[in-house]
């Protein structure tokens, strides 16, 4: 009777956990994009490329994505959010542009409202235009192309329409900008394998693959590769410079944890701009460098942080170091690799797979279902209580293996899911790209997957793209959490153990052959010079919404400083700083997206910003957070708090907090410390 009850309360929790208990009816937006093709100049004398690096950091309030209802509203930022473009074109042929975004993942209404716009000003089409998110799980959410992950991804429901509107803007002013500064090119790429950053954290679903048979440590059982695309560009001097570089390595950004109330990258953030600076310091070029980095096969990887130590920003600085600083090395490796001639190819499809849910051989489920794993949460950030309880926690799959589709997958709620989740709810619309730069084939995919999972599709169209005759390629990967999100997709044999992520992979066992046989057919175009995409004129989405961005009001007295600088030492987990607090416009009205807080420090008789091996302490970098903490009810005016994390130890120096105005009005300073 006990077991009977504790089934019957895991039950019902996991269903209340789907289907959000309680609410008013919902309002819709209506969406629509044209699948515009502009024209191009097919030929061209030289390679050219461009970069640009564009804020998206919102305001206070956006539900925070990833840990679904463990996750926290933000309330300010530990790292501003980014979308890094960047513009590649060839000397015969099409134009890719690939927009790396500090989000959990992309979106498939973002991606086709964002790409309308860059082809209205661009010469880059829906096609050729990738949208990924690095899933850091400490960026919002809420901007999904579908009701489920609007509804689950964050403990918010609905669509943010706002935040919609200024995701989709500034995503396509970073790729026009890249478009606008792009400049004769030169590109090389190459690979490393970096271990001590990542370990595997579904150990026994990973063993369970035909393949593995030795069964290796989890810091072994990972996908080490680190592929960097290089690209220098002609200066005005005549010379070529290093502008950026695309990089895919695969780590799930979870290094900091679920209370976490400030937007950051995660260890993504490190990643990013260890190379940035990197390049700046080593080759003093004339272009601000841009490190576009995404994900690859990180399902199943996770951060490499000892038991005994605790998640956060520390360990995410550490991280984000190892895999940054290897990174860098690789990109002054390629120095002497660089070409002006790289071919550059792209093929593009979509599909209904409510419509059309098998191709060859395979098949996905012909509805998506939650498994009772999923609510249980990942190992290694469990649902409370609910990861204990049987039939939810890890490894309870299904005792008899061939019942339906989702075979393994325990149901939560059993028949009474459908009810409460409509079928056109889940993701259905999927987007593929298969993406050939140079001696790589990159193909974005919507899903989190996991290390085998991803091999095993790499290997599938490998063998296609080579019997179809496409020459000159060495690497063929998947690039998670591309335009779109679709949970995870994982091997027949990790699924049937029924942890996390086969919970999660929505479709069923045969997700991953279903995207393999479609991505193998569509590299046979790249072979062929085909770049006709299998693609609608136009699209519409119709999603439910809710605001949660404060909203605007007017100010009522003057920016001011209410709290001086106070130093607060080291502790558990928490580095030393220094924090200060001033009144400032509310938040509906502060532009988060522009900078705010910098440190300076006393030279000679003059005050400038400090810096640190050659980079500003300000916003910009990681060591300075910018907090909303409450409004002052009396000024209607908020109150913020700006904090110097990890300070420079010197003594003698002279330091103050400079806060930058706004469209208007002037910096106000704190007093001095040192």
């Amino acid at each position: 009777m006990r077991r009977l009850l504790k089934c019957l309360l895991g039950g019902i929790m996991g269903m209340a956990l789907l289907s959000g208990l309680g609410g008013c009816a919902a309002k819709h937006l209506a969406i629509s994009a044209e699948n515009i093709r502009p024209d191009v100049q097919m030929e061209n004398q030289t390679m050219t490329a461009g970069f640009a690096r564009v804020d998206i950091t919102p305001g206070p309030g956006m539900p925070m994505g990833g840990y679904s209802m463990m996750g926290k509203q933000g309330m300010g930022y530990r790292t501003k959010l980014y979308a890094r473009a960047v513009y590649i074109k060839p000397k015969h042929g099409r134009p890719v542009c690939l927009v790396q975004c500090d989000l959990l993942a992309g979106s498939l209404a973002v991606h086709h409202k964002a790409a309308e716009i860059v082809a209205q000003k661009t010469d880059v089409e829906p096609a050729g235009f990738v949208m990924a998110g690095t899933h850091t799980h400490s960026a919002p959410a809420n901007f999904f192309g579908s009701n489920f992950y609007n509804k689950f991804a964050s403990a918010k429901k609905g669509l943010e329409p706002d935040f919609f509107e200024f995701l989709c803007d500034r995503i396509a002013m970073a790729a026009v900008q890249a478009y606008e500064n792009r400049r004769p090119a030169k590109i090389a790429m190459g690979s490393v394998d970096v271990y001590g950053a990542t370990r595997n954290r579904s150990l026994p679903a990973y063993w369970r693959n035909a393949n593995v048979t030795d069964e290796p440590p989890a810091d072994q059982a990972v996908n080490p590769l680190l592929h960097m695309i290089r690209v220098d560009c002609l200066a005005d001097d005549g010379a070529y410079h290093p502008a950026g570089a695309f990089t895919n390595f695969s780590i799930h950004p979870t290094a900091i944890s679920t209370g976490n109330k400030l937007y950051n990258g995660d260890v993504f953030a490190y990643i990013e701009r260890e190379v940035e600076w990197g390049i700046k310091k080593a080759y003093k070029t004339p272009f601000e460098p841009v490190h576009a980095a995404c994900n690859m096969t990180h399902g199943d990887n996770t951060p490499e942080i000892p038991p005994e130590i605790d998640e956060g920003f520390i360990e995410a600085k550490r991280v984000g170091k190892i895999v940054g600083r290897a990174a860098m090395d690789l990109f002054t490796s390629l120095d002497g690799e660089l070409k002006d001639d790289v071919p550059v190819g792209f093929f593009a499809k979509e599909l209904d797979v409510l419509e059309s849910p098998t191709k060859a051989d395979a098949a996905v489920c012909s509805r998506a279902v939650v498994g009772c794993a999923l609510t249980a949460g990942a190992t290694s950030r469990y649902t409370p209580v609910l990861h204990k309880m049987p039939l939810f926690a890890p490894g309870w799959p299904r005792k008899v293996f061939t019942h339906g589709c989702q075979a393994e997958k325990r149901v939560v709620g059993g028949p009474f899911q459908y009810l409460i989740l409509p079928r056109e709810d889940f993701p259905h619309v999927l987007f593929l790209q298969a993406i050939r730069i140079g001696d790589v084939v990159i193909m974005p995919i919507p899903f989190e997957t996991c290390m085998e999972q991803g091999a095993r599709i790499a290997a599938s169209v490998k063998e296609s793209a080579e019997n179809a005759g496409l020459k000159g390629v060495n690497q063929y990967y998947v690039m998670s959490c591309s335009n779109g999100y679709w949970g995870y997709v994982t091997t027949p044999e990790e699924y049937s153990l029924q942890y996390y992520e086969g919970g999660h992979t929505l479709y069923g066992p045969g997700t991953g052959a279903f995207l393999a046989a479609h991505l193998s057919d569509m590299v046979k175009s790249l072979a062929s010079g085909d770049q006709a995409p299998e693609l609608p004129s136009s699209w519409a989405f119709d999603l439910k919404t809710k605001h949660y961005l404060i909203k605007k009001e007017a100010p009522a007295e003057e920016r001011k400083i209410v709290g001086q600088p106070v130093y607060e030492p080291e502790g558990d987990n928490l580095e030393a700083c220094w924090t200060m607090s001033w009144e400032d416009l509310p938040p509906g009205m502060m532009a988060f997206d522009r900078p705010i807080a910098s440190v300076q420090e006393m030279d000679g008789d003059q005050w400038r910003v400090l810096t640190k091996e050659g980079e500003p302490i300000d916003d910009s970098g990681y060591d300075i957070s910018v907090q909303f903490v409450k409004m002052n009810s009396r000024t209607g005016m908020g109150i913020y708090q700006a904090t110097w994390h990890d300070p420079v130890q010197e003594s003698g120096k002279k330091f103050r907090f400079a806060i930058a105005p706004g469209e208007q009005g002037e910096y106000i300073f704190s007093d001095t410390f040192n």
